[in-house]
């Protein structure tokens, strides 16, 4: 696991693992956004893909215990000291699980301090993989299993942190202040009308850990809860953006029809070669 976020803050870095630099953000980008307890690490192979089929593409790696908004406040404050004044660049944000969340969240903060014109000139589109937009596991404090598939994933984190930290509550709807629903109250109310594409999957079993007995007990767990279709992780209706908010007028397409759909979990959706050649060629018609 990538342990910079944790000791020296948020960064955008192109695939070399290099810190971007404000001629990196010139031109048409995609952003690639991590979920909870990982980082960019695992996203390679498929921003690797992005750079062969696009153009350099960007890796936000945070740390994602903070929470949720946090990391998107980070990220405005990124971009705001790497853009140069009246540069052109046009973003397509692309976003794994929580990533996603963070992803609504950062374009919401633009849209607080930019006119229509100038978020729809900015952000030309957002890609969803998987995202909890309603949350997932709602209501539950034992969320060990988030962190467990993050962490045979990319690599356990040497730092003692709780699975309980405010992303967790967030993403669970145990927070105090409401996160997820303020979020999704917002963009039903006063939507940005960003084109936007989610993509879930159909495979309702996750790799969490190491161990048959150990494995199939935290499956057992989360589908006792989901109880609906779902990746493994997300829940079928909370992955689709478009009934979360309950608008049929908002430019969102969600994607559960490809081939690959029922053998495609949580975490294969950003393995699978075949979803990432939908998703390119889905980012590369916004520019």
């Amino acid at each position: 696991m990538s342990l910079e976020p944790v000791r020296e803050g948020p960064s955008l870095t192109r695939v070399d693992g290099a810190w971007a630099c404000a001629r990196d953000l010139v031109g048409d980008r995609v952003i690639l956004i991590h979920g909870f307890t990982a980082s960019s690490v695992y996203l390679r192979a498929f921003a690797r893909y992005f750079q062969d089929q696009l153009a350099e593409p960007l890796l936000y790696d945070y740390d994602s215990y903070l929470g949720i908004d946090v990391a998107a406040a980070q990220l405005v404050d990124l971009l705001d000291n790497l853009r140069q004044p009246g540069d052109r660049s046009r973003f397509v944000v692309v976003a794994h699980s929580m990533g996603g969340l963070v992803a609504r969240r950062f374009l919401r903060l633009v849209a607080e301090r930019e006119d229509d014109a100038a978020v729809a000139n900015l952000i030309v589109g957002a890609c969803y993989m998987g995202t909890p937009h309603a949350g997932t596991l709602v209501g539950q404090s034992a969320v060990s299993p988030l962190a467990d598939i993050s962490d045979l994933l990319t690599g356990m984190s040497p730092f003692l942190r709780s699975p309980l930290c405010r992303s967790a509550k967030q993403l669970t709807q145990t927070d105090t202040d409401g996160f997820i629903k303020t979020l999704n109250a917002a963009d039903s109310d006063a939507p940005l009308k960003v084109p936007t594409l989610t993509v879930s999957g159909g495979l309702s079993h996750l790799e969490f850990c190491n161990g048959r007995i150990r494995n199939d007990l935290f499956n057992q767990f989360v589908q006792n809860i989901l109880r609906t279709p779902n990746d493994g992780l997300v829940a079928e209706s909370s992955a689709d953006l478009q009934n979360v908010l309950g608008r049929l007028d908002l430019p969102i397409t969600h994607d559960a029809a490809y081939p690959a759909y029922e053998t495609t979990n949580h975490s294969y959706l950003i393995r699978n070669q075949s979803i990432a050649a939908r998703v390119a060629r889905w980012c590369r018609d916004r520019f």
